[in-house]
């Protein structure tokens, strides 16, 4: 007997993202990253979906099916002024049918976000750098520094 196991309940028609629907998904973010402001040179936007075929087998014997699909959204912006350039970047996803995904608000909302995110970088000063005296109290500090350059101080590099 196979049982389905259905964490993601999803029909064969929410598995399928046409074409169509996935260039006008890609050209939004586009168009609205662009729209933000005129320092916008380039938009890359990236749209990946999986579906994983699970099938479990128990000792006696019981067999378990599920579908997980899964989707990421990514938008990154590259945005110029007269001798600065820096990026911005906004990423969503997570296990839902497929035909869930054409939320056209959340994808403008994601690259207006990357949008700002570089146009608020272009003014950004550079962080305070240099030699600078560092205060660790007891415990947990000492793991963090520890782990941050220990292992490599402890030359046999596991």
């Amino acid at each position: 007997m196979v049982r389905t196991h259905e964490l993601y309940p999803v029909t064969k028609e929410g598995l399928v993202l046409p074409t169509d629907v996935r260039r006008e998904l890609l050209s939004e973010a586009d168009r609205t990253a662009r729209a933000y402001d005129h320092r916008v040179k380039q938009v890359m936007v990236s749209l990946a979906t999986e579906v994983k075929s699970v099938l479990t087998v128990r000792e006696d014997g019981q067999l378990s099916t599920d579908l997980r699909p899964l989707y990421r959204f990514n938008i990154t912006v590259i945005a110029q002024s007269e001798k600065n350039r820096q990026t911005g970047s906004y990423g969503f996803g997570g296990r839902v049918p497929f035909s869930d995904i054409p939320d056209l608000e959340r994808i403008r909302m994601g690259a207006r976000e990357a949008a700002r995110q570089a146009i608020v970088n272009l003014d950004a000063r550079d962080c305070p750098s240099g030699t600078m005296p560092v205060v660790l109290g007891p415990g947990w500090p000492g793991i963090l520094l520890h782990e941050a350059v220990g292992h490599g101080l402890e030359g046999d590099f596991n």
